[in-house]
């Protein structure tokens, strides 16, 4: 890569961040590369010698200059357009982009290398901020890249120094909405508090109009239904997954996600059929206006969130002698020993059967 600069009369920074080490450097690189002449620059020289440093690599006296971070900012050397830098798992991710930055300042096709000891174990954060370098290499990237960086690190409470970890969790766009959400219903509350009921009804509105909410049925299906990792290998690219089909409204949005995995990584695994099972138990669920969905051993409850009283007869006899139906809830025998696609069908017949009570329960009010 140096030589590679040299070549067409350019300059190169090696970028090491360790001053006790950084001479030990310098020896390597000469004896690596001996048709380049050498500078060092850091930042506990005297201010006049990383002065006369600086100047004399400007001028072009030294072909290669082995610094520290002092490049980071305020640095324009349109002649430097290779940058290598040594142990780059040690960096941030803004502060690596920032880096990158020092090079490519003119019309001529610039280099940056990120280097990492050999056979080195990196950390899963590490890793991330490292792909995440190489993938955002447009014009305009640095969005794309302090976004990426606060799912990687997270994000500052709104009040409070630490660190949160929720952003990583469910993803920087469901984050900032559901805080959005918070902050909308505070203000609905807090104008109901000081009697504007009016005002009050209209924020609530305006919150539901603006912001679409997960659907909140508790599904518990007692199945392993987690994407595998040999399928989904980062973190983030599986969470991503888990918020797309939490925000699923439809079968047909389950259909595209499945779709969507299958031309990008191949053929889905079988655990991740009842990840989609999940999903549409839950749709079906909020259709049926069931508050949750759980299988526990050989039986299947589902939970009301009313009572229906004297209607409980008219409930029982459409879901027939296999289930029991009590004031808030619904159960019925089921066997895990089966295949699980046979008792999820009898789940989603069952959630149909009381969409259809439920329906015809409005009618009746209605009438």
């Amino acid at each position: 890569a140096i030589l590679r600069e040299l070549d067409r009369g350019g300059q190169v920074f090696f970028l090491h961040n360790r001053v006790k080490s950084i001479e030990r450097i310098h020896r390597n690189l000469m004896n690596l590369v001996p048709q380049a002449t050498y500078a060092v620059g850091h930042g506990q020289m005297h201010e006049g010698e990383l002065e006369d440093v600086m100047a004399a690599f400007d001028r072009h006296e030294d072909d290669v200059l082995i610094c520290t971070t002092i490049i980071e900012a305020g640095i324009d050397m349109p002649n430097v357009n290779t940058l290598i830098v040594d142990d780059s798992d040690k960096f941030g991710l803004a502060q690596l982009h920032h880096l990158r930055g020092r090079v490519g300042r003119s019309a001529r096709q610039a280099f940056a290398y990120f280097l990492v000891q050999p056979h080195k174990s990196l950390t899963e954060e590490a890793d991330a901020r490292l792909n995440t370098i190489l993938a955002a290499s447009d014009l305009g990237a640095g969005y794309q890249v302090a976004t990426r960086d606060l799912e990687i690190r997270g994000m500052g409470n709104v009040i409070g120094a630490e660190q949160s970890g929720h952003v990583a969790a469910i993803g920087l766009h469901m984050y900032t909405k559901l805080l959005a959400q918070a902050v909308e219903r505070l203000k609905a509350i807090r104008t109901e508090q000081a009697g504007q009921d009016n005002a009050a009804t209209d924020a609530d509105d305006q919150t539901t109009d603006i912001f679409d909410e997960p659907i909140r049925t508790e599904v518990y299906l007692n199945l392993d239904d987690r994407i595998p990792n040999t399928y989904i290998e980062d973190l983030a690219q599986r969470l991503a997954v888990y918020q797309r089909i939490a925000w699923a409204r439809s079968f047909n949005d389950l259909d595209e996600i499945k779709d969507d995995l299958r031309d990008r990584y191949g053929p889905v695994p079988h655990n991740f059929n009842y990840t989609v099972a999940g999903a549409r138990i839950r749709l079906l669920a909020r259709d049926a206006g069931v508050d949750s969905v759980r299988v526990n051993a050989d039986k299947v409850t589902f939970a009301l969130p009313n009572s229906i009283g004297d209607a409980s007869s008219m409930l029982r006899r459409m879901l027939g002698p296999n289930a029991a139906v009590g004031d808030k809830k619904v159960t019925f025998n089921i066997d895990q020993e089966d295949d699980p696609d046979v008792w999820i069908d009898e789940i989603e017949a069952n959630l149909e059967l009381v969409r259809r009570f439920t329906e015809r329960i409005l009618a009746l009010l209605a009438a």
